[in-house]
């Protein structure tokens, strides 16, 4: 390879005459000639084009412990070298990409050097193994170890989910998804999972390796989610994902029509079901899903055979969700899941592919670090086999040294809970994370202000935007922790603002459909006329309430009311009041574009196509985003607001800074519990002086 360097001769003349200044100029050519020819390499090695590779361990050593050289199982159970833990050493899983039918996975671990990454020319035996490693996503489910791969030829127990997925990556470990060519894959390839990458058994390493998971993911070439093997029509749903997220044909003068679209109802509410079943795979609830999704740029998703991009099932969610609110469509799913589960499926689309999709935007792919108390309350709607982890899979994308936390399994699960919080009070100085508390009656040991991540949401917390409800920005945050480690009660000041006089009985639940929403806002509606607290003066808000909220023509005011004044950030509609999805907005606009109608068409039963547009369709949504797991209410002093379902007439509304909405206190022993946040009509309830009219509450 030749290089151009253009020098003039008198640059020239001036080099000879000072050789120092050559023999800088030479140094700084030569090391950019390497650099040219790492470039090279890497692109030859996605190529598939790579000089043969650079045996590691050395070829003696592979001999005697490759399971191809030598097919023999050895006797006794693998054991693992141990990790250098002075620099950020890691394992890898070499596999040889086959073809055969066999049921015998042989590879072998490695040990390379994550430093090393962008710092050794291909001689060096950790760059091939670092420039084309891939992590595996998937779900250990149950902690049953039925079945074995050969690990340096030694039998090494693996759940029955992960075997699986090592025979398909093993045949087809590069997939071919929506390109008309297919590289050619090297013969072998190197993995980072999990199971079999870290020593599961020794503590010390596994906190090792999980502090340096957000390393390994945003290092790795790609990220391979397995959801499992081909089931309910799976690669039908893959093949559609794919199509539905392409663009729609433009339309114009001279340009052909394209063909009309045909589907049976049948074949639409087969369409539905095969999607519906991908997204209720177990493998979307996983915590550490997030991290491993949200830290690499390349996401493959597969499910036996099948493959796409997971930007495709992300909008083919965003969709089906969209149609639901569009067309009224309840699909049927055939009780593909127990009654409970099956309810939270909608939830479930909602609540964890777009938090996955927030998150990738977020971290920008693993480039920048995100706040950990949103973070946390992502966890609650996680599962995970360890508690902790609900925790520990987060830390990877928030900043290590604003909060201070690492992984450490020899904690117990309360603990964790407990040490996250105070670190993001302590080291933000904003309360905001109590919303995710929602545990008044202090179950499972947890103090009322600790983030209860056991229990599935009672109430999404609230957005934290300009509204009627953000409380006193300007006065210091004030706190302190105290009782046994400082980790039981939780002291913060504040201004009491009224207490809660009647609440509404009809609450919103996560899974109501359109006509349970439908009675539930005209039960609203009726009750915030509640004879006697339209007299009650004192707050400006009167004026907005009388023309807005109280009008039996104007919507607007009760559409600003319950999405909390993110109606025009959260829904995108057309003149008709038709609800687009997502991404199809910028298809109505301009010459020659039409709305896409392919997602009708192979998804929505025809009875449905010609659906009028629910004329409440917008409260609706906005109900289903903010308003489940509360109800409307009344304070003492007259303001409408919406207050968490655990909420008693009596409890006390305070506004304390730090957090951006009230909180709901409840008298209790020598403090108060909390109940949640609440959002209440009011412009500015807090204006007095800290030192006259704050008061202490002992949370416990």
């Amino acid at each position: 390879m030749s290089v151009s360097t253009n020098y003039s001769p008198q640059q020239l003349a001036d080099a000879v005459q000072q050789p120092a200044v050559m023999a800088a100029r030479l140094k700084a050519l030569e090391n950019r000639m390497l650099r040219i020819e790492l470039g090279v390499n890497m692109i030859l090695s996605h190529l598939g084009l790579i000089m043969p590779e650079v045996p590691f361990p050395p070829a003696a050593a592979v001999a005697a412990s490759d399971p191809v050289a030598d097919p023999a199982i050895k006797t006794g159970p693998y054991k693992y070298r141990p990790l250098a833990t002075d620099k950020a050493e890691i394992r890898l899983l070499r596999v040889t990409t086959s073809q055969a039918d066999s049921d015998v996975v042989d590879c072998n671990l490695i040990h390379v050097n994550l430093d090393n990454k962008f710092s050794v020319p291909p001689t060096h035996p950790d760059w091939q193994p670092l420039s084309r490693f891939k992590a595996l996503s998937y779900t250990w489910g149950e902690p049953q170890f039925d079945e074995s791969i050969q690990v340096d030829g030694h039998k090494f127990p693996v759940t029955k989910n992960l075997k699986e997925a090592l025979l398909s990556l093993r045949k087809d470990p590069d997939p071919n998804i929506d390109r008309p060519y297919h590289l050619a894959a090297p013969s072998v390839w190197y993995w980072w999972i999990d199971a079999v990458c870290i020593n599961q058994a020794d503590i010390a390493e596994r906190n090792f390796q999980v502090a340096v998971m957000r390393r390994i993911y945003h290092s790795a070439e790609g990220v391979q989610v397995w959801l499992g093997e081909e089931a309910d029509d799976s690669e039908a749903a893959f093949k559609l994902a794919v199509e539905l997220e392409k663009d729609p044909p433009r339309r114009g003068p001279g340009v052909p029509a394209p063909p009309p679209l045909v589907a049976t109802d049948d074949e639409r509410r087969k369409n539905w079901k095969a999607l519906a079943a991908i997204f209720a795979r177990p493998w979307w609830q996983r915590a550490w899903v997030r991290q491993e999704v949200a830290l690499n740029h390349n996401i493959v998703v597969r499910c036996g055979k099948a493959a796409c991009y997971f930007h495709h099932l992300v909008y083919v969610a965003k969709v089906m969700d969209t149609l639901k609110l569009q067309t009224g469509f309840e699909p049927d799913l055939g009780n593909q899941q127990e009654p409970a589960q099956e309810q939270q499926l909608s939830g479930v689309r909602h609540a964890h592919i777009q938090d996955l999709d927030s998150l990738r935007s977020e971290t920008s792919h693993g480039y920048k670090y995100t706040d950990l108390a949103q973070l946390i309350l992502l966890g609650r709607t996680c599962r995970a086999t360890d508690l902790r982890d609900k925790v520990f899979a987060m830390l990877g994308m928030a900043d290590p040294d604003v909060y201070g936390l690492a992984p450490d399994y020899r904690l117990q699960a309360r603990q964790v809970l407990i040490a996250a919080t105070k670190a993001i009070i302590f080291k933000t100085s904003k309360l905001d994370i109590l919303g995710a508390a929602q545990n008044p009656d202090r179950h499972h040991g947890l103090p009322s202000w600790i983030p209860n991540l056991i229990d599935y949401w009672k109430a999404r917390p609230l957005p934290q935007k300009d509204g009627w409800s953000s409380t006193m920005k300007t006065i210091a945050v004030d706190i302190a922790f105290g009782g046994a480690d400082n980790a039981e009660t939780l002291t913060v000041k504040g201004a009491p603002f009224s207490t809660i006089a009647l609440l509404c009985p009809a609450v919103v639940g996560e899974n109501d459909t359109i006509a349970t929403l439908q009675d539930t806002y005209t039960q609203w509606r009726t009750f915030s006329q509640t004879p006697g607290f339209e007299d009650r003066r004192g707050f400006s808000y009167q004026h907005f309430m009388k023309n807005s909220i109280l009008s039996e023509h104007n919507e607007n005011g009760w559409l600003q009311f319950i999405s909390i004044r993110t109606e025009k950030h959260d829904f995108v509609y057309v003149d008709d009041g038709t609800l687009l999805p997502p991404k199809q907005e910028r298809f109505t606009k301009g010459a020659f574009k039409e709305p896409d109608d392919r997602p009708k068409t192979y998804l929505i039963p025809s009875e449905f196509h010609n659906t009028v547009p629910h004329p409440y369709n917008k409260i609706h949504a906005a109900m289903r985003k903010h308003a489940v797991g509360r109800s409307m209410g009344f304070s003492e002093n007259g303001c409408l607001g919406l207050f968490p379902s655990d909420s008693k007439p009596g409890d006390l509304i305070a506004s304390i800074p730090g957090a951006f909405h009230p909180l709901v206190l409840r008298k209790y022993d020598e403090g108060f519990v909390l109940v949640g946040q609440a959002f209440v009509v009011y412009e500015s309830a807090c204006t007095s002086s800290p030192s006259q009219d704050h008061e202490e509450f002992l949370l416990v």
